[in-house]
Parts: C-alpha cells; structure tokens; sequence
C-alpha cells in the first residue's frame, strides 16, 4: 500500500506539472504573439510617418531648388528689357541678396533633414528585419521545445511499465518460511530503491528544452549501468 501510495504521489505531480507548463506554455505564446503584433503595428506606422516625413521635405526641396533656378534666370535677363529694369528698381540689391542667403540657409536645413530622416527610415527597416528573425527563432524553439516535452512524456511512460514488470515479479511457492521473508524483503529493497531512482530522475518539466535533452541521456546512463 505505500508503494502503490507514492506511485500515485508521483504520478499527481506529473499531472500537475504538465497542467502548469501547458498552461504557461498558452500564456507565453499568448502574450508573446500580442507583443509581436503590437511591435508590427507600431513599426509599420512610424515607417509610414517617416516616409511621408520624407516625402514632405523632398517636395519642398524641390520648390525650393526650382525658386532659385527662377531667380536665376531673374537675375540673368539682361538690361535693355523694360519690364525687367521695372521689376529689378522695386527691389533692393540688399533686400534681393537677404532673400538669396535666406533661400539658400533654408535648402540647407531641409538638405540636412531629408538625409536624418533617411537614417531613421533605414534604422526602422532594419528593426523590423531583426524583428521577424526573432520570430523564427522563436518559432524554431517552440518546436525544440515540443519534441523534448513528447520525449519526457515517453520517458514516464517507460518508467510506468518498468514499475509495473518490477511489482509483478514471480513468487516462489516451494520454499520454506525464511526463504519467502528473505525474497520478500529483497522485492521490496529492489521497489524501493526503485521508486526512489525514479523521483529522484523525474524530470522538471519547467526546464528549457535543451536541458531536457541532456537529462534524458543521464537517465539512459544510469539504466544502461544499473544493468
């Protein structure tokens, strides 16, 4: 009766240790495929913001560019023409070279904006790269983890079965009184020591699977010597 009573103490621990990693298994990828939704919205409308950003500065470049090309040409006109001479008297040659270097300040600063915001846009890109290779690693773990998890559950199906052929051992009716103590005391030893190599091997289901793994080749050792 005691035995059959640890058995059944360590079959409930394996029940619940699988029922609290199969629950943190669902709420890791829970959280985890929200984070990773909320990241990709997130990039994909900073990408947005920035390109149109981008897009912006590069338009006022270019009516920037095409103004001083006009002016120019304003400039260039010769001075026989009447109605240039009549534009050129209403403006200041101060006042025309103020407004050249404001133009040409301005071009500058939307010069030196247009090439920041293609930095960011190629540091967001590359975010977003590195982004999905974490999901593949993620993914690839994931599975990792779900064949060392069938490996574990195969590994205390073997030790059931070895527990079963070890408690079903033959008695020997033709022998006297303290030949059947002694086989007895000795089935029990060999349960005993047993059932206390099987808790002692049991396997922490909350390990990365890796470290499964390496366990699950001690334990194959230790079998292999013990015979």
């Amino acid at each position: 009766e005691e035995l059959i009573q640890k058995q059944k103490r360590i079959e409930e621990e394996l029940v619940k240790k699988k029922q609290a990693v199969e629950e943190t298994e669902q709420r890791l990828t829970k959280e985890s495929q929200g984070m990773l939704q909320a990241q990709e919205e997130t990039w994909s409308c900073r990408e947005k913001f920035l390109q149109e950003e981008a897009d912006n500065y590069k338009q006022k470049l270019a009516r920037m560019q095409t103004f001083h090309v006009e002016l120019a040409q304003l400039l260039q006109i010769k001075d026989g023409e009447d109605t240039v001479d009549e534009q050129l008297e209403s403006v200041e040659p101060a006042m025309l070279k103020a407004l050249i270097v404001q133009e040409i300040d301005k071009r500058d600063v939307l010069t030196t904006k247009l090439g920041q915001m293609k930095l960011k846009l190629g540091a967001t890109k590359r975010q977003l790269t590195s982004q999905k290779q974490l999901e593949a690693e993620n993914t690839k773990l994931r599975a990792e983890y779900e064949k060392a998890k069938l490996a574990m559950e195969r590994m205390a199906t073997r030790k059931a079965k070895s527990f079963a052929s070890v408690t079903s051992l033959p008695v020997q009716q033709r022998s006297c009184p303290s030949e059947r103590n002694a086989g007895k005391e000795n089935r029990l030893a060999i349960i005993k020591r047993q059932l206390d190599e099987d808790e002692a091997e049991t396997i922490d289901l909350r390990t990365t699977p890796r470290k499964a793994q390496r366990t699950k080749h001690v334990y194959v050792a230790s079998r292999y010597l013990s015979k």
